[in-house]
């Protein structure tokens, strides 16, 4: 990767994405180190719980409507002026809080009726705020690195990340070890870590294309504009839908149909399979998607074609290596990581079946991003509800006969359908 970097055109490419791997590097602190101390202190049940909730909290900031994508694409596109990309962002930002707005009214009669007994209206509009900043911070950390920012970026993803993981540790270790207490810290973190997201997108906005001659303000952005964006954006909204419930919503599944505990080995599986995903992957489409965005939308075929290689050759030695070197020695990482017991026998069985869905899955990231860059949305959408509709079948007929196994054989099948169906895309329509 060192000599891929050190013959492209930028110099400082080795620095960004280290800088990318940083930011990146928060997710396996959290995920190896946090995961387990949360759940000595929370205990199984309690545990259960936060794992649902956090796979709740990642299903949302998947569902965002589509935004930050059609954010992330115009802002590395550039082919509109401050105003137009201002107002844009404006308006993704009231359509998200008018969604967030609504699902708060919804769990709020859903808590009347009867729902959630286990929490109080407190509790829901805390984890309801949390889930509303999450999403707009990764509106402006995707729109940051869509301008090729990425040290200030990542720095922020890393510290936000780091800090929310160590303080609701320490919070639950000497104040209250309880759910309310772990987000309310969540919260308070997350919501610094928002505004400087916000302001130094908007500052960096201003000072790489300048000023309109045409202003705007925030004052502007009307519910009908918003409403207009998000019909233009409903291929988006529609894809972006499907693919959390087909990501997320395994774990209520298999609490609803089992028990909160049961989730504990699974969510642990799914944490550590996805992290070599997560952590290598993420940079590398980060850093490169951006760079073919702007190739395509701009025609520059041999940018396009350099960009392309290194993607696929960064993939491949980044990602895949480590994947498998991660499934060769499963057992043993497993039991280093969570000691000897049969959790840890459960974890390594369930993970190494979803190493391979992972493994699949960072093949269809490099015609993934020519699909966007293409804005091929349509197609995209189409082949995800497909997916969705076979792997929330699946996992609902699994979950209800105490299969676990059998769900993570049918993410395989999800992502080879996925992976195959982009692949074919690509080759039959966009390589010219």
């Amino acid at each position: 990767m060192l000599r891929i970097l050190l013959k492209a055109p930028n110099r400082l490419a080795l620095v960004n994405m280290l800088m990318l791997y940083a930011g990146k590097t928060s997710g396996i602190l959290v995920g190896v180190l946090f995961l387990p101390l949360y759940s000595r202190l929370l205990g199984a049940e309690q545990f259960g719980v936060v794992a649902v909730i956090l796979s709740l909290q990642a299903l949302l900031i998947m569902l965002d409507l589509g935004m930050s994508t059609l954010v992330s694409r115009d802002v590395a596109a550039a082919e509109s002026g401050l105003t137009a990309l201002l107002k844009l962002i404006h308006n993704a930002e009231f359509s998200l809080t008018g969604f967030y707005g609504c699902l708060l009214l919804g769990i709020a009669i859903f808590k009347i009726a009867g729902g959630f007994p286990s929490l109080t209206f407190a509790t829901l509009i805390i984890i309801v705020c949390l889930l509303w900043i999450l999403i707009l911070q990764n509106l402006y950390y995707s729109a940051v690195l869509a301008r090729k920012s990425y040290s200030v970026a990542s720095s922020i993803q890393f510290i936000s990340t780091v800090m929310r993981a160590i303080i609701s540790w320490y919070v639950l270790t000497n104040i209250s070890a309880t759910l309310f207490a772990f987000i309310v810290t969540q919260l308070i973190i997350s919501i610094i870590s928002c505004v400087i997201s916000r302001n130094y997108l908007f500052s960096i906005l201003e000072k790489q294309l300048g000023t309109d001659t045409d202003t705007y303000t925030f004052h502007k952005t009307s519910l009908n504009q918003s409403l207009k964006l998000i019909l233009k954006n409903k291929a988006l909204l529609l894809s972006g839908l499907v693919g959390a419930i087909a990501m997320q919503l395994d774990k209520p599944i298999i609490s609803y149909f089992m028990s909160p505990s049961s989730v504990g080995p699974y969510f642990l599986a799914v944490a550590l399979g996805s992290t070599p995903v997560a952590v290598l992957a993420g940079p590398i489409v980060q850093y490169f998607q951006p760079r073919i965005t702007h190739d395509l939308a701009n025609k520059n075929h041999l940018s396009y074609q350099n960009n392309l290689k290194y993607f696929i050759a960064s993939m491949a030695f980044l990602v895949l290596i480590p994947l498998t070197f991660l499934y060769l020695q499963n057992v043993s990482i497993v039991h280093l990581w969570l000691g000897s017991s049969t959790q840890s026998n459960l974890v390594s069985f369930y993970s190494k079946i979803l190493l391979i869905a992972y493994g699949i899955a960072t093949i269809g990231y490099v015609p993934y991003a020519i699909i966007i860059a293409k804005q091929d949305y349509k197609f995209q959408a189409i082949v995800s509800i497909i997916a969705t509709i076979f792997v929330l079948f699946a996992v609902i007929i699994s979950a209800y006969f105490s299969k676990i196994d059998f769900i993570c054989y049918a993410y395989v099948l999800y992502f080879s359908i996925a992976t195959i169906s982009f692949l074919l895309r690509v080759s039959w329509k966009h390589v010219k």
